[in-house]
């Protein structure tokens, strides 16, 4: 059985001044400064920090993981 859900006029042509304005303005949305700027004063420990440690810790634990597959093949 057919149907024509999918059958429809696809041959539109393309806006380039749409796409030139869409293009442009994300552009300077992305390059361009924000409107207001969301300050927060956080303060770190310097001595409680173990951040850096968590992440070498797991990056050996991976490392270690992938190095057993590589030589149990």
């Amino acid at each position: 059985m057919q149907t024509d859900r999918f059958q429809g006029n696809v041959s539109r042509k393309l806006d380039w001044n749409e796409a030139l304005n869409t293009v442009g303005s994300t552009i300077s949305n992305v390059f361009g400064k924000p409107d207001t700027y969301n300050t927060y004063n956080t303060t770190v420990e310097e001595g409680n920090d173990n951040t850096m440690l968590y992440v070498g810790i797991g990056g050996a634990a991976l490392l270690v993981v992938v190095l057993l597959i590589v030589f149990m093949k």
